[in-house]
């Protein structure tokens, strides 16, 4: 037993001897090398590079998007002149059944001490609105989507809280095609259209110096005292001629478009004193503005297209000597609709040898009366009138409609439906005449 007992004590005094010479080893090595200190710069990029989640695995919004519910806010809070427990007493209630909506008057608007304090989660806490989350007092079991329900009441308001704009407040900017179909649905508010690329290309080709003018104005137009359909419309062009034309002269003159439609935007009243303080102005405008910077830095390297790259309008164009004239393509034309317009772009597109099985239809249109192939006076006759219908007015750009997507939900909330995840009881400074 005695025996066993030595054998044992002499193993462990063996094994120990190994690991504190291999342990003397390492710390003689460790004692040669720089320290290892990791700065607190390094830590935040690391934070900022990896997905912010809260719990359960939520989404943690960072601190520009908070900052678009509190635009929203304070937009209700200037048009309507209420204070906000004046929000949470009737703007919180569904709407009376057959009356419009008047401020303080209908719905008839709750105590102040009965008033819950909705509006609070937004302004102070960047709450999105957009969400399930508030418990419908009229509804024991029930919640509402705040946005929705301000939307039944005031016209216009869903602009504010610049929801579509929210995937570009990510850390990589959405692909390109994004940015197309944004473009498209906010000219579809403003009823107006964009003219094809074939029908570009001619124009660009006949009247260089008409087209360069009209982009020029359009830009100036959206900028001079946007709304925020106007701003939204302005950054999406801008992507999408960043992706396609990094370098291009036109892209800068567009960028600096943006950048005067945000200063512009957040100079109106509701953003100034004594409306807003000034801290207050400085937080919203930086959150909009790292929009347009993220842009400015990354927009050429967003996600490509779900297209192919050999479909003409993503198609990067050639740089160097061979570039030159293509780089004008970089212009767009904004028209206003009138009758025979489809036909017109089609007889202009011809201008730049668009297949000619496209015309292989005899009957007769209003710029084609002998029907087939176009001949170049109708054609030119067809892009003139297009020109003409690019000269929009001021006025003009200051009518438009709501979004669509938000007119569908707000119809389904009348009509008692459910709404995805946005509902479960029962989406402005708008149109100038």
């Amino acid at each position: 037993m005695a025996g066993f007992a030595l054998d044992d004590l002499l193993a462990f005094y063996l094994a120990w001897s190994v690991v504190a010479e291999a342990r003397t080893s390492v710390l003689t090595f460790a004692s040669k090398q720089k320290p290892l200190i990791l700065s607190e710069t390094f830590i935040q990029n690391k934070r900022h590079t990896q997905p912010q989640r809260g719990f359960m695995g939520r989404h943690l919004l960072n601190e520009h998007q908070r900052s678009l519910p509190k635009i929203w806010v304070q937009h209700l809070l200037y048009k309507l002149g209420a204070e906000l427990w004046q929000l949470n007493a009737q703007l919180t209630l569904p709407p009376d059944e057959g009356k419009p909506f008047r401020f303080w008057s209908s719905p008839h608007p709750l105590s102040r001490p009965w008033a819950p304090r909705t509006f609070e989660r937004a302004w102070k806490h960047g709450k999105n609105p957009d969400e399930r989350a508030y418990a419908d007092l009229l509804c024991e079991t029930g919640h509402y989507n705040l946005f929705l329900r301000v939307a039944q009441h005031v016209e216009f308001s869903e602009d504010w809280l610049f929801r579509p704009l929210r995937p570009y407040f990510e850390t990589a900017l959405p692909p390109v095609t994004t940015s197309s179909a944004l473009v498209q649905a906010l000219l579809q508010r403003l009823g107006l259209r964009r003219l094809s690329d074939s029908a570009t290309k001619f124009a660009i080709r006949v009247r260089p110096a008409t087209v360069g003018e009209l982009d020029t104005k359009w830009m100036h137009l959206m900028a001079e005292r946007p709304d925020p359909i106007h701003l939204m419309l302005l950054i999406a062009m801008f992507h999408e001629r960043k992706w396609h034309y990094p370098d291009a002269p036109e892209t800068r003159e567009l960028s600096d478009a943006c950048f005067l439609a945000c200063h512009n935007f957040f100079s109106r009243e509701e953003f100034c004193p004594p409306a807003l303080d000034e801290n207050r102005r400085c937080d919203f405008w930086n959150a909009v503005r790292s929009v347009w910077v993220n842009i400015v830095q990354t927009g050429h390297r967003s996600a490509p297209p779900q297209l192919p790259r050999n479909a003409s309008l993503f198609d990067r164009r050639p740089s160097g000597p061979d570039a030159v004239g293509l780089l004008t393509m970089s212009r767009c034309v904004i028209y206003e609709p009138f009758e025979s317009c489809d036909d017109a772009m089609l007889t202009a597109g011809y201008g730049c040898l668009m297949p000619a099985f496209l015309f292989a239809d005899r009957t007769p249109t209003p710029y084609r009366p002998l029907g087939g192939v176009p001949s170049p006076a109708e054609t030119c006759r067809a892009l003139a009138d297009l020109l003409a219908a690019a000269d929009i007015s001021p006025e003009r750009v200051c009518r438009y409609g709501r979004d669509e997507s938000v007119k569908q939900e707000l119809e389904r909330l009348r009509f008692g439906g459910v709404i995805d995840h946005t509902s479960q009881c029962g989406s402005a400074n708008g149109a100038a005449a």
